[in-house]
């Protein structure tokens, strides 16, 4: 029994119209796809056994796992005062939600770099949530205000246990 409206016990009687809640839980005891029928025997004459189906997958934790395509960004010649873009995918190989807090340009031509949602599958925002195994793209723009050799990096701060930040080098 539980949620908003718990029933007494797992049998309860009814009234007509009466309704009460059961809370169903998942504990796999095996990794991949499990699945099972929760039978519910009743005096209805029309469905003596309703059936619900449960779905769930077992793994090993849940962790988010950041990947990021590609590690480093070369943006070549750009003409000062003008500016070129890049895509950068940002996917979540892990099995519970990837979390990016923050990002942030760090190195001495820093000023000249930002990011924005864009690409062909723009995140949400340029700090999203990623569900696992999925993935989003940002827009990296490098609009150089001298001349010479830039460099930069592109932190990802994000709730990857092993990973975070993610730092992507700019040139």
């Amino acid at each position: 029994p539980g949620g908003a409206n718990p029933c007494t016990d797992t049998t309860p009687t009814l009234t007509p119209a009466q309704s009460c809640t059961l809370v169903v839980t998942f504990t796999p005891t095996a990794l991949g796809p499990q699945s099972a029928t929760l039978n519910i025997a009743s005096n209805d004459p029309d469905t003596a056994t309703a059936q619900v189906a449960l779905t769930g997958t077992g793994t090993d934790q849940l962790v988010s796992d950041i990947s990021v395509d590609p590690t480093s960004i070369n943006f070549s010649s750009v003409t000062v005062g003008q500016s070129s873009s890049q895509t950068l995918t940002i996917a979540n190989q892990g099995t519970a939600d990837l979390v990016i807090s923050q990002t942030e340009f760090t190195g001495t031509s820093s000023s000249m770099f930002s990011v924005a949602t864009g690409g062909p599958n723009p995140c949400a925002s340029t700090t999203p949530t990623i569900p696992y195994g999925t993935s989003c793209t940002l827009s990296i723009t490098f609009a150089p205000t001298a001349l010479g050799a830039h460099e930069a990096y592109f932190n990802i701060t994000s709730n990857d246990p092993d990973n975070s930040p993610f730092t992507v080098a700019l040139t």
